[in-house]
Order: structure tokens, then sequence, then C-alpha cells
């Protein structure tokens, strides 16, 4: 894994040492090479778990990102026109199966999801308390957390 990541950090030196002008959209060229000729040589270069981590983590930004513009639409319109059907409560999250570094992204990503904040960690790891704005159900929440966040965490960290 490392010694890919040095292999695509490599090509896309290459690349922008190739290319007369040294800018973002450049670098963004030879990273996607670099992608690409990873993607083509995955025997040769051992690439294949690089390649299925990174695009985890590529399908992760994008399944954030459209939770989090969910969670803004629904807060925003639960604050503006219902304000008296708001149910904060606090509720326990398992983590106890997720790693250390897991469990910070996970808890960061909770917090930054509109409606929802990570307020206390256990001190063995196992458990987060969550402040949600809209509480319906321990399950319910603890579901949506899975589905929308956890389940593609897990997809380019393990």
């Amino acid at each position: 894994m490392i010694q890919t990541l040095f292999i695509h950090a490599a090509l896309t030196l290459i690349w922008l040492l190739l290319s007369r002008s040294h800018t973002l959209f450049n670098f963004i060229i030879g990273y996607l090479i670099g992608l690409v000729i990873l993607f083509t040589f995955p025997k040769i270069l051992h690439s294949r778990h690089y390649l299925n981590r990174t695009l985890g983590f590529a399908n992760f930004l994008i399944q954030f990102t459209l939770t989090f513009l969910k969670a803004n639409y629904a807060v925003a319109k639960i604050i503006l026109f219902t304000p008296s059907t708001v149910r904060p409560a606090f509720f326990s999250y398992d983590s106890s199966h997720l790693t250390r570094f897991e469990l910070l992204v996970l808890s960061n990503c909770i917090t930054l999801t509109p409606g929802t904040t990570t307020t206390d960690i256990s001190p063995d790891g196992k458990t987060l308390t969550v402040h949600a704005l809209q509480f319906t159900s321990r399950d319910a929440i603890c579901a949506e957390i899975d589905h929308s966040i956890t389940r593609h965490l897990l997809r380019f960290t393990r």
C-alpha cells in the first residue's frame, strides 16, 4: 500500500515536471493519469488494494457531502417551518467495531452533520454519546448513521 502510494506520487510528480505550468489543474491531471496507470497494471504494480481504498475514499467524500446537504436542508426546514416539532435528545451509539482512526473520523462526521453532535466518547472507545436535534428512536438514528456514514467509511479504511 505505501509502495503504491509512492509510485502514484512519483507519477504525479513526473507529470508536473513534464508540464509547462505547475497549476492545480495539472496536478489533478497528473493524479488521474497516475490512477489510470495503476488501474491498467494492478498485478505488476501491486495496486489493487490501493485503488480500492482510493475509490472508497472518493465514494465516502461524495456520500458524506450528500448526507451533509440533506441534513442541512432537513434542519433548515425544521427550524424555519416547524420549530415546535423539535425533539432533542442524547443517545449512545455502539462504536466497539471501529478502530481509533475510524472512531475519530466518524465522530467528526457526526459533529459536522447538522442536527447531530458527538458530545462524548467513552474512555474505552466503545460508545459515542450523540445529541440529535430531531430524535425519533435510538435504533432509527443509529441505523441512519450506519447507512449514511459508517458503511462508506469502512469501505476505505478496511
